[in-house]
């Protein structure tokens, strides 16, 4: 007999019910105290305890569930989107603010469970593909460290303005500004640090 892992899949969020049960969880973790047992925030949520951990091993793991979650999904995704034929930085980074609308959910748990950088993690996964590009040696850290938070920074205040898609080619547009520049602009950084 196959042992189930507790935790967030792409199957399990397909299944109906499973998202329902974990929609009442999520709720039940955000309407709490600081401290919560798991028998409580079962409770809370209106399920079994053993019903909890199909979905969580414990309450303090549920952010970092969903974050490892949308880190996984989001490396499969870009994958996918660099590999494919005519992969231009425009269209990676497109991929990447759609990915950014489909999974808004997410992201909202995230952000209210206090997940700060999940943006710079982003950055962090694309890095490889995005310093070839980019033309930045290995010499070039520092570089991208900031472009990375910089790029983190427009992403996060999209997403409080709730990720507004009518927004997203302004957003778009800013990215690419920052991408096309950042060598010129960052350079001079990289000068300054040295």
């Amino acid at each position: 007999m196959r042992k189930y892992r507790p935790g967030l899949t792409e199957k399990r969020l397909n299944n109906r019910r499973f998202r329902k049960t974990e929609a009442a969880i999520v709720r039940a973790y955000f309407n709490s105290d600081n401290y919560i047992s798991v028998e409580k925030m079962a409770t809370k949520a209106g399920v079994a305890r053993s019903t909890f951990y199909l979905h969580h091993q414990a309450v303090g793991k549920i952010v970092a569930d969903y974050r490892n979650f949308l880190l996984r999904k989001f490396s499969r995704t870009m994958k996918r989107a660099v590999e494919s034929d005519g992969a231009t930085m425009r269209r990676v980074i497109s991929e990447m603010l759609f990915f950014t609308l489909r999974e808004r959910r997410c992201f909202e748990v995230l952000t209210r469970g206090g997940e700060t950088v999940i943006f710079v993690r982003m950055m962090r996964r694309l890095k490889p593909w995005l310093a070839e590009k980019m033309r930045l040696s290995g010499k070039t850290e520092r570089i991208y460290a900031v472009y990375a938070n910089e790029v983190a920074a427009i992403m996060d205040e999209w997403r409080m303005i709730d990720f507004d898609e009518t927004k997203m080619e302004v957003v778009l547009g800013d990215i690419m500004y920052l991408t096309e520049t950042a060598w010129e602009r960052l350079s001079k950084l990289r000068m300054l640090v040295s």
